[in-house]
């Protein structure tokens, strides 16, 4: 959380509801997700819990913070990093294309970083 945010706290209470029991239900169900909480697989069905099934084995969901930067123009976090690795599974991009536009998000995001 950014720490110029205002409402601090209501951010805090948020970001713990979203892996209370209530919110993991919701996900479950209506959304067809699962946050890394083990067993959360029962509760879904087909390609889903193949997917998923990973955090029953012991895997965790990892990602650290992004460090606050400026905008950078035609770049979102997840449209740089998280997207694109469709474009890789599909095959509509090579390893090394993938790499490359990677690293270029990368550059573009470390140029922006705030002090």
């Amino acid at each position: 959380m950014p720490k110029e945010a205002k409402n601090q706290d209501l951010g805090k209470q948020f970001i713990a509801y979203l892996y209370s029991d209530e919110a993991a239900e919701i996900f479950a169900t209506e959304g067809g997700a699962v946050q890394p909480i083990a067993g959360m697989t029962d509760k879904l069905s087909g390609d889903a819990v193949t997917y998923y099934g990973i955090y029953d084995t012991g895997a965790v969901a990892v990602l650290d913070a992004f460090s606050t930067t400026d905008p950078v123009e035609g770049l979102t976090t997840r449209g740089a990093f998280f997207d694109p690795v469709n474009s890789l599974v599909s095959g509509d991009k090579t390893e090394d294309q993938w790499i490359a536009e990677f690293k270029e998000a990368s550059d573009a995001f470390r140029g922006a970083l705030k002090e």
